[in-house]
């Protein structure tokens, strides 16, 4: 086997073949690669969930550092302090709503690129494509469904773990990227 056949085998290969986050993070990095690297590019990978955690880290950074840094010495700068904790607390918050409510399950996002006949221009729809494994469970959930209904699924499947990765936790590749192309084709006609 080349070298090159058997690092793309390793990228996908969980440690602990019986650890449900490790089998879905395994899942999800494949299914992330087949989004990002599409050759036909009908797919269009989308960073906005990335995008807006690192804005908000970033704003959360400021608040830290206007508190620590700002000139005056202590009893003058009470107020700018309970401004910076109360922001911080604020921004924290909806920083940890916004990455377990809003992003949830989702780990992709992209969008299908369609032609809309009268007026030749691309429309694009954004999707999710999220997964669930529940603890001590034999199957992972793989869904598509679109960003602003999460809770309706365009394209559901459930997959035994067992039959997608062998007893050295390598992930079979082939199968899985058939079954992805399956329900990104299902999309891919229902959004035309």
């Amino acid at each position: 086997m080349s070298k090159q056949v058997t690092e793309k085998a390793q990228e996908y290969r969980t440690e602990n073949k019986y650890d449900p986050y490790l089998i879905r993070d395994t899942v999800n990095t494949f299914i992330e690669n087949i989004l990002e690297k599409n050759e036909k590019k009908n797919y269009t990978f989308s960073n906005k969930f990335l995008d807006t955690k690192i804005v908000l880290g970033f704003l959360i950074l400021i608040v830290i550092l206007v508190s620590h840094y700002y000139p005056l010495p202590f009893p003058k700068n009470l107020y700018i302090l309970i401004a910076c904790v109360t922001l911080y607390f604020i921004l924290s918050n909806y920083y940890s709503h916004y990455e377990n409510s809003v992003e949830g399950d989702t780990f992709a996002l992209f969008s299908v690129s369609k032609q809309n006949t009268l007026t030749v221009q691309e429309e694009k729809v954004l999707y999710r494509f999220n997964s669930n494994i529940e603890m001590l469970s034999d199957e992972l959930e793989l869904s598509i469904s679109t960003y602003n209904d999460k809770n309706t699924p365009l394209a559901q499947q459930k997959i035994k773990i067992n039959e997608y990765f062998d007893q050295d936790g390598y992930l079979c590749t082939i199968k899985l990227q058939k079954l992805v192309d399956k329900m990104l084709a299902s999309i891919k006609s229902k959004s035309e």
